[in-house]
């Protein structure tokens, strides 16, 4: 028997790239969380988009060595998201813009999301028997991710700069780590 007989890879892939002129989110009233205006709508106070590329690759592969079966997954994803929208202008704007005695603005969020995921499993699991079956094998994976988010003000109804200080420049990274054995 030809060892290439027993032995299978199967590659996949997942490619998603979404873009919108508009965020998702709505106009709610901040004491009952009831929608305003209506229903499920949003006053746009400055142009917005949202841009998302999610990868998802995989590659499995099956070896058939006789008393076992050696089973290897591996996995890499990305998600990266860019997003401008004027989400604060809702809720902040009027009490910023009294504060700092500026003209009325909007509140712009940029925010950039990158994800990166690597995923390994490997198993090695008896042939099928009737009286003893069993399997043992370890599994890894390790995310990491950023969030960049800058929020600015602008003045009212365009992109243009309102002259005040940024009102939050944050960056989050993470790490993400699994190990695990089993059997």
């Amino acid at each position: 028997m030809n060892a290439a007989d027993n032995f299978s890879i199967r590659l996949n892939a997942i490619v998603q790239d979404i873009t919108s002129d508009e965020s998702s989110e709505i106009d709610i009233d901040p004491v009952t969380n009831d929608p305003l205006n209506g229903g499920l709508t949003r006053g746009v106070f400055a142009p917005a988009n949202n841009k998302v590329a999610y990868r998802v690759y995989n590659n499995t592969m099956e070896w058939d060595l006789g008393a076992v079966n050696l089973t290897s997954a591996t996995s890499y994803n990305t998600f990266d998201q860019t997003i401008h929208s004027d989400f604060f202008t809702f809720a902040f704007a009027p009490t910023v813009a009294s504060i700092l005695v500026t003209p009325p603005l909007d509140l712009v969020l940029d925010q950039q999301t990158d994800q990166r995921k690597f995923t390994q499993e490997i198993r090695l699991a008896s042939a099928d028997n009737d009286r003893l079956e069993w399997m043992l094998g370890g599994y890894y994976t390790r995310e990491t991710g950023l969030i960049d988010q800058l929020v600015t003000g602008v003045l009212d109804g365009t992109l243009t700069s309102a002259g005040i200080p940024d009102l939050a420049d944050v960056s989050l990274k993470s790490v993400y780590k699994v190990y695990a054995c089993f059997a």
